[in-house]
């Protein structure tokens, strides 16, 4: 092996930040080669950090080092692409590490990099795409900050966390949408469970939530509007389970009343019975049922949601871990409204009325009166599902093959609001220095990562 170079010695001088880019063919990589990354190297004929086609213009003007003014003695490596690290799982893509199709799990390890002198490592900060674990925003609020994924609530009327089991004792499911709901547990089953951002609700059957739909929330008229759930459940062994729906059954009025529900395929129309599905249809209208082959119904967490756009004609898309799973084509609803008059509750774990119950765990339950995009909805899929964590380690040696394993998983605490995650470390005061990136996801959902950056003092002479 060759002997380290003096790759971050001019970073003690003068208080220069190093800059390490290795954004494409990685001279500077083949330079500072100090030894492998901590599970050995790539075999020979791998190339991971091989640069995409579009890239090659970039990589032929940008320099693989600059300096910048980071303040006194302070020692700061930043990669990009993470040349000479080790795959399991990962691939860079474009600009951002992520899962490699088919996995719902992998790590990549960084190269060890090494400095002249002993530095006590402080910081450890990276840039997340989105902002996997971080719930909805309330009060119809906006994001900012982060590369993707930042949600708009405009138009958001119905918002439930599910975090403060209080409400199993009796008082009102916390309503987060500004729009002043009332929610209640109807049964005797239900009980305060882990969700995949805090708190969650399990019910069991014929357990339910219940809002009154005399609220302007719930007529939804000729407008757009989304429903979003996450919930686990094996509830789909039999048609008719439902997710949450609302009806008016206008008795003696001309033609069918309103009648909308999201859960499992209409038994009467789909031959599967296991897969998503519901109906839709508004006063008077036509009817659209729902026959995806797509399940949420294997016991694990899920995103389902369910999009209207448009009226005259409008469209209907199903969605399960933001792919869609089916789309109904163009519907001319003419006059035809959406709408709930107060007369039944909107429900959730049931249908209002009927023993078309789901037994199940639900959490970040949300309803809006505009038509979320796919993309917007693959966001808040992939932010419940997905995360990602990174771990540091400072060695002593230059292959870390004497020193202890990588520190605990560090995750996104959502401290800052510029969509760069900062955690502080304690490490050294060690020349070399290597961080690992743990990623999980759930079907074609990955999450992506765009960049670490590791931070230290320099141990006093």
């Amino acid at each position: 092996m060759r002997a380290p170079l003096p790759l971050l010695g001019l970073a003690l001088l003068g208080g220069c930040t190093f800059l390490l880019e290795l954004d494409g063919p990685a001279r500077l990589v083949e330079a500072a080669d100090v030894g492998p990354a901590a599970d050995g190297p790539a075999p020979p004929d791998a190339e991971p950090d091989a640069a995409p086609p579009e890239d090659a213009a970039r990589d032929a003007s940008t320099p693989d080092v600059a300096f910048e003014d980071a303040g006194p003695m302070q020692v700061l490596v930043t990669d990009l692409r993470g040349g000479g690290g080790e795959h399991d799982g990962t691939r860079w893509e474009g600009r951002a590490l992520r899962l490699l199709p088919g996995r719902s799990s992998g790590t990549f390890t960084s190269r060890i990099f090494a400095v002249d002198a002993p530095v006590r490592w402080d910081r450890v900060r990276w840039w997340p795409s989105l902002a996997y674990g971080r719930p909805l925003p309330d009060g119809g609020g906006a994001e900012a900050g982060y590369p993707a994924g930042n949600l708009d609530m405009r138009s958001n009327v119905l918002l439930l966390h599910l975090d403060d089991p209080a409400f199993l004792t009796g008082e009102a499911v916390s309503e987060t949408s500004g729009a002043g709901h009332r929610v209640e547990v109807l049964g005797n089953e239900a009980a305060a469970s882990r969700g995949v951002f805090g708190g969650g609700l399990s019910l069991g059957l014929p357990d339910r939530l219940s809002v009154s739909s005399d609220h302007p929330a719930f007529r939804f008229g000729t407008e757009d509007f989304t429903w979003s759930t996450f919930v686990r459940t094996t509830g789909c062994e039999a048609s008719n389970h439902v997710l949450m729906g609302g009806e008016n059954p206008t008795p003696g009025a001309e033609g069918p009343g309103t009648h909308m529900w999201l859960g499992c395929q209409v038994s009467d129309d789909c031959e599967g019975g296991e897969g998503l599905g519901g109906t839709q249809r508004p006063a008077g209208g036509p009817t659209v049922n729902a026959c995806a082959a797509a399940t949420y119904a294997d016991g694990r967490w899920h995103h389902v949601a369910l999009v209207k756009a448009g009226h005259t004609p409008g469209e209907l898309r199903w969605l399960v871990d933001g792919e869609v799973a089916l789309v109904s084509g163009p519907v001319d609803f003419g006059e035809a409204r959406f709408d709930l008059d107060g007369g039944l509750p909107f429900t959730v774990g049931a249908f209002p009325r009927g023993e078309y119950d789901t037994e199940g765990t639900f959490d970040e339950i949300a309803l809006w009166h505009r038509a979320l995009s796919t993309e917007d909805v693959e966001a808040i899929a992939c932010r419940g599902l997905c995360r990602a964590s990174v771990q540091v380690r400072a060695c002593v040696t230059p292959g870390c093959d004497a020193d202890p394993p990588f520190g605990p998983d560090l995750t996104d605490d959502f401290s800052r609001d510029d969509g760069v995650v900062e955690r502080a470390i304690a490490l050294g005061p060690a020349r070399y220095i290597q961080y690992r990136v743990n990623l999980t996801g759930q079907g074609a959902l990955s999450p992506q990562l765009l960049r670490v950056e590791l931070a230290g003092q320099p141990e006093a002479p």
